[in-house]
């Protein structure tokens, strides 16, 4: 099965006496070529086709009805400058302009050199970045491990409410997150929810592998006229542009969400709130990001308070330990059995260790007076002291850290496995 992906184009008339918006359909009607788009009302056309594989093939409906990857992306802008007159084509980052004519009409300098004016973040790290720069609460979910949570809370100063879906950290403020931008390396899945201001309509940022999308719930480009509502190819388009990319898109192995459900929430009147529901979490959550609910009052989450840089770092560590960090769950298990469930057998090796290095620098130093070779000996035997008092004071820390907080993992765990059995 193709694998898609949607990206945006824009027909920018340099004269609208010489190409309307009906040559602009049949010509994608002509073509087969299946997507949505409409006027901008502004002398322009915007549209959206899905392409697919690594030359960014457009996908076309056959004779037989049939989609499959047609002509690349800088065919079609290629054809379309070509086919259209006195146009500008942008599509997904490709630029064409169309023969110009400049017998048929007067058409000043200054036209000809003017652009499409596009005031949006062009790149995906300024587009991440400006999903951020907006006010009011905001909704995460991330594949992060909890042990990243204290230093998040640590580095905004603010409390936030933490709950999982699935794989994946579900992370709940009153404020944008701007430190999760910050992360390194990047999640590889990644979904926010930002309220904005009342004014403003909430947005949806969606990254996934080294990609983006982007959703506002203003709506989606209609269908193209040419194509029948009642065939596969419109269920095609419906599926896998508009609200249907950005719903595929959202669907991932790390958390349990049906594609028809996120699709219907992205077209919802109803917003983040739809969303919410169709990822099953609590309505207080909805609630937060709405400004009339509290973090306290989210079920099922714990909720992290601002802490000094000690105390993020002895969660963050405590959390590594019992198998919810970046260390895989196996290898902390083994930690746990071999250092922390036996410290005897630990305080007993780490003693044997010390011994012997305290014997190595006995004898070192009785070497000393005799002029013999005593340095090196003496370099490898206080190392070893060193080691084994080392391992004595840290496995004893470790224990006692995890001891303190096995009562809060320990409650995550549960919360985590309630969710699941009944998400």
């Amino acid at each position: 099965m193709a694998s898609w992906r949607t990206v945006h184009g824009h027909i920018h008339r340099l004269d609208q006496t010489l190409v309307t918006d009906a040559d602009i359909e049949a010509f994608f009607a002509e073509e087969r070529i299946l997507g949505r788009g409409k006027p901008d009302g502004e002398g322009g056309y915007t549209f959206e086709v899905a392409v697919g594989g690594r030359r960014r093939r457009i996908a076309t409906l056959d004779e037989a009805g049939m989609v499959f990857r047609g002509r690349s992306v800088n065919d079609l802008v290629e054809q379309l400058s070509e086919r259209l007159r006195k146009v500008e084509v942008d599509l997904d980052g490709t630029v064409a302009h169309g023969p110009i004519d400049l017998g048929s009409v007067d058409i000043s300098d200054e036209a000809l050199a003017e652009d499409v004016d596009d005031e949006g973040p062009t790149s995906d790290a300024e587009i991440h970045d400006a999903a951020f720069d907006r006010e009011g609460a905001m909704l995460v979910i991330i594949d992060l491990p909890l042990s990243e949570v204290p230093g998040i809370v640590k580095a905004e100063d603010e409390p936030m409410a933490v709950s999982k879906l699935g794989e994946a950290l579900v992370m709940v403020a009153k404020s944008s997150l701007d430190s999760v931008r910050q992360i390194f390396p990047r999640p590889s899945f990644q979904i926010m929810v930002s309220a904005g201001k009342v004014e403003e309509n909430p947005t949806l940022y969606v990254r996934r592998d080294n990609s983006y999308l982007t959703w506002d719930w203003s709506g989606e480009l209609p269908v193209f006229p040419w194509i029948d509502p009642d065939s596969e190819a419109y269920e095609f388009v419906v599926d896998e542009t508009g609200a249907g990319a950005v719903a595929r898109k959202m669907v991932a192995d790390v958390i349990a969400a049906r594609f028809g459900d996120i699709r219907a929430a992205l077209c919802s009147e109803e917003g983040p709130r739809a969303l919410v529901d169709a990822f099953g979490l609590p309505s207080e959550v909805a609630d937060v990001l709405e400004g009339t609910g509290e973090l306290a009052q989210i079920p099922n989450s714990r909720l992290f308070e601002p802490s000094s840089a000690g105390a993020a770092f002895e969660d963050r560590l405590a959390f590594e330990l019992a198998g919810e960090g970046f260390v895989e769950p196996n290898v902390a298990g083994v930690y746990r059995k071999v250092y922390l469930e036996r410290p005897w057998a630990v305080a007993f090796t780490s003693a044997a260790q010390a011994a012997v290095g305290g014997a190595m620098l006995a004898s070192a130093f009785g070497r000393s007076g005799r002029g013999m070779s005593w340095r090196m000996r003496a370099l490898v035997g206080g190392g070893v002291v060193v080691s084994g008092l080392t391992r004595i004071l840290t496995t004893a820390y470790a224990a006692e850290l995890v001891r303190q907080k096995q009562n809060e993992i320990d409650t995550w765990k549960r919360m985590h496995n309630w969710q699941e059995n009944h998400g």
